[in-house]
């Protein structure tokens, strides 16, 4: 059985982390496929897989795109579309209207479901009758999909994310970019280090922790903000306006995720929604609690005081009060990551590719 992914773009992103992930583990596999609807450019993901394509459009909708995914399939005698995000799921529904009847069609839907789009909404079900299957990555996603787009149940399979273990663990930490680092943010020993690590969105909520910083009762910390994104401006402002340039710290996007979770003491997630969000289950393999709000999608995986803490959605009082028990409660502290070890091979990409070959 040929299986071929089907997806937007790889830029930054949580479903592009996935596929990279699932090709670069089975480098060895000739019956998994993977066709980017868009051009590569220079800042996107690698993938080191022989059957990994991309079209050679840097178009959002090129018309090339559509027969170069036609070919594809057709040459390669692919059996199975697994379509990730909304261009993947329109492209390989029409192929299967169009062209390919009896191939099988699934969406893997990551959390576009959880947006307030009427139209993606409609969208779905319009295809739902030709869908053989769809993944959701949480419980949270499989009930927004039953009662937003109408899918039945039994259509349905969960399959939350993971962390690549080969990748996010401290064997892999480069010890002379983690001091260059220190040496760079001028991180002095005894700082707590508070992490946000996300695209910077109103989604992803960054501004909370930034609002929350003049509350906390801290003596010596720093804040660490990795991503990029709409809302870089705007936050950027926001730290100035509230005189916190001496704490907070913009990185950017970055590659050294893994050095950059080691030198962390809590990793904050104040999301006003998540899928299965992929920096708990990193953050988690580097052995880093997450404090993350109260809502669909973070609370199906953090249990309050066993893996992480959570805090009442955009109640900044709640989410400094979280990281002051952190910073200040070894045992909390030593507890959670005890638990967070305890749970690494459930989230473990190994233990994902294992459930995803039997769906």
């Amino acid at each position: 059985m040929k299986t071929l992914h089907i997806i937007d773009h790889f830029n930054i992103g949580g479903a592009q982390t996935i596929i990279k992930s699932i090709f670069d583990a089975q480098k060895d596999n000739k019956d998994i496929y993977c066709y980017s609807l868009r051009a590569l450019l220079k800042t996107n993901k690698k993938v080191s897989h022989p059957n990994f394509f991309s079209c050679k459009s840097h178009s959002k909708f090129s018309l090339s795109t559509f027969f170069e995914l036609k070919k594809i399939i057709k040459e390669n005698n692919i059996s199975v579309l697994h379509c990730h995000l909304r261009k993947g799921f329109l492209f390989g529904w029409l192929m299967k209207k169009l062209f390919f009847k009896n191939i099988k069609l699934i969406m893997h839907e990551h959390s576009c479901i959880l947006g307030k789009s009427k139209l993606y909404k409609y969208f779905l079900k319009l295809i739902r009758k030709d869908a053989d299957l769809f993944i959701a990555v949480s419980e949270s996603v499989k009930k927004a999909l039953i009662e937003k787009a109408n899918i039945r149940p039994e259509k349905i399979v969960v399959l939350p994310n993971f962390a690549d273990l080969s990748k996010f663990n401290f064997d892999n930490v480069d010890q002379a970019n983690v001091a260059k680092i220190k040496s760079e943010l001028a991180l002095k020993g005894g700082e707590l280090i508070i992490g946000f690590i996300g695209r910077l969105t109103p989604q992803k909520n960054c501004q909370a922790l930034i609002r929350a910083i003049p509350l906390l009762n801290i003596d010596n910390f720093k804040v660490l903000i990795i991503g990029s994104g709409q809302m870089r401006r705007e936050l950027t402002d926001l730290i100035t306006s509230l005189n916190l340039t001496d704490k907070v710290i913009f990185l950017g996007h970055r590659g050294d995720i893994v050095d950059l979770l080691s030198i962390m003491d809590v990793c904050v997630l104040p999301s006003k929604w998540e899928g299965s969000p992929m920096i708990f289950y990193e953050a988690a393999a580097m052995g880093v609690p997450v404090v993350g709000s109260n809502v669909d999608g973070i609370n199906e995986f953090i249990a309050h005081g066993k893996n992480g803490l959570l805090f009442e959605y955009n109640n900044l009082n709640d989410l400094t009060a979280n990281i002051t028990k952190l910073s200040t409660d070894k045992n909390l502290r030593g507890s959670i990551k005890l638990n967070l070890k305890n749970d690494l091979t459930k989230h473990s990409l190994k233990n994902y590719l294992k459930k995803l070959k039997q769906i």
